[in-house]
């Protein structure tokens, strides 16, 4: 039983020190279970790439039970989809949600060049006095 909590452990600790960490939340089934609430951190919140995952999940069915659980998943391009172990109700579990997304780099301005400045007008010889 020590190894799934360390396993537990390691995985968040590894998504909360990447630099770039996303959150989910979203619906989780536990196969063979109940259907519930989930809320997620994932290694990273860029957009489709793979992520490890650790979260909790509260089933509001009879008996109102909450569950822990670490897995691996996508970040599609608005959504995110896991397969995670449930380590409190020994299940595997499936999880659908909208998480996080690293926003797309601004474009850089366009530098325009400064305009010069306007010449000097002609010398008017009409005022000229000789």
């Amino acid at each position: 039983m020590k190894t799934p909590w360390l396993l537990a452990s390691t995985t968040a600790l590894a998504c909360l020190n990447a630099q770039a960490a996303g959150f989910m939340f979203g619906i989780s089934h536990n196969f063979g279970g109940d259907t519930g609430v989930t809320f997620k951190i994932l290694s990273t919140d860029r957009r489709n790439r793979p992520v490890l995952a650790a979260g909790v999940s509260f089933f509001p069915g009879e008996g109102r039970r909450i569950g822990l659980d670490v897995g691996v998943g996508y970040n599609f391009r608005q959504t995110t989809v896991t397969f995670s172990r449930d380590l409190v109700m020994e299940r595997f579990q499936m999880a659908w949600g909208l998480a996080s997304r690293r926003c797309p780099p601004a474009p850089a301005p366009v530098a325009t060049p400064a305009t010069p400045p306007a010449p000097p007008p002609p010398p008017d010889f009409f005022d000229s006095v000789f």
